[in-house]
């Protein structure tokens, strides 16, 4: 037990995913500044709907946020990185639709969506 401890204590770069969703749940997952410019933002994939977790660094975990529905089982997720301005989710589902979207005030709008042939 005390050996796993002095793991943990030293290895600060590494997060199990466990404590969020169990392993088989999750199809895909997703790091960026999203909502706040100041905050990371953890977004795991599950089937047909998003589950979003905001950092909180004074506690050292992901704080629970909600969870969205996307209507399509989802393939992966990919962060696009906005230098000026908040980042970008793309979403990828198993039978190739994709959306482009961007956080505005309440909810995600969608900057484009298509299909992969």
């Amino acid at each position: 037990m005390s050996l796993n401890q002095g793991i943990d204590q030293q290895r600060k770069d590494c997060f199990y995913l466990e404590t969020l969703a169990l392993p088989g749940q999750i199809n895909s997952i997703v790091i960026g500044r999203f909502f706040n410019k100041n905050v990371e933002t953890l977004i795991l994939a599950k089937s047909t709907f998003l589950s979003i977790f905001n950092n909180n660094e004074i506690e050292d975990s992901f704080d629970f946020i909600d969870h969205i529905n996307v209507y399509k089982e989802i393939y992966c997720l990919c962060a696009s990185v906005q230098p000026h301005s908040l980042d970008c989710l793309f979403v990828l589902s198993i039978g190739g639709e994709w959306l482009f979207l961007q956080w505005n005030k309440t909810r995600f709008f969608p900057l484009a969506s298509g299909s992969l042939l």
